[in-house]
């Protein structure tokens, strides 16, 4: 959970979104989904996970798509496509972080009750 907090603020923080440090957080929000799915009161953790983990795989697909096809085909009118596609990606999780989608993640403890 700490390292999802921390990436998160990086991310936050940068003048850019940075795609590297964005598969990184959708990997830690994955290990903290696993985690929170044997928790009592799961849900407040869960459900942004999985919003998070869903929008930052869609910003890591386009991006290695639009690489990929800039490297095959430099010429290609779908590059500009895929930019788009991209940037909309980026801007609808940053619009996501900004709700506060994922403070849940960084407020909940992960102790069980007995």
């Amino acid at each position: 959970c700490d390292k999802s907090c921390q990436l998160l603020k990086q991310l936050q923080k940068g003048s850019f979104f940075d795609i590297p440090l964005s598969h990184e957080l959708r990997k830690a929000c994955k290990r903290v989904r696993y985690v929170a799915e044997h928790l009592e009161r799961h849900e407040k953790i869960l459900l942004p996970c999985k919003e998070a983990q869903s929008q930052l795989g869609r910003i890591h697909d386009l991006d290695y798509w639009l690489q990929w096809l800039t490297r095959a085909s430099p010429q290609s009118p779908h590059i500009a496509t895929l930019r788009d596609e991209l940037d909309h990606a980026i801007i609808l999780f940053n619009d996501f972080i900004k709700k506060d989608g994922l403070k849940p993640l960084c407020n909940e403890s992960f102790t069980t009750t007995t």
